[in-house]
């Protein structure tokens, strides 16, 4: 065996660090780009700033469809954040407004009462749970 060998297992585990967090970042903004991409469009409103109410009506989501743009608040609410070393959160960064509890884009994910829901976030992560493992596994 070579005797000018030299193990550095520090500069090891912390490029391996980096690399592991380099690839959860990665795949949470594939997912939080999936998310956004995943919302509705009904074509019915061309300026969504002015529509009506009616309008909007038209252009509301079924049940158990993904939200449709209206305003587009929703959508670009969503974002990733760094919460620790290996872990990136996923969400809308909405508040609640009016006295509510929570914000809307929880109502829409789980629905209430009045309600049913329109599900983005769950069935976008359950379709792509198998790729999101094989980037944050990838190469580092």
């Amino acid at each position: 065996m070579p005797s000018n060998v030299r193990w550095h297992p520090e500069a090891f585990e912390n490029r391996m660090d980096r690399g592991l967090a380099r690839n959860v970042e990665k795949a949470a903004i594939m997912y939080e780009n999936a998310v956004k991409q995943s919302f509705g469009h009904s074509g019915v409103l061309k300026k969504r700033a002015g529509a009506s109410a009616r309008e909007r009506e038209v252009n509301r989501s079924k049940a158990g469809e993904t939200p449709h743009v209206q305003t587009g608040t929703l959508k670009r609410s969503i974002t990733h954040q760094k919460v620790g070393d290996f872990m990136q959160r996923v969400g809308s960064l909405l508040k609640p407004e009016g006295g509510q509890r929570h914000s809307y884009a929880l109502y829409l994910e789980y629905g209430t009462d009045s309600m049913a829901a329109r599900p983005y976030f769950r069935p976008m992560f359950r379709s792509m749970r198998g790729r999101l493992r094989r980037i944050i596994a990838g190469k580092i």
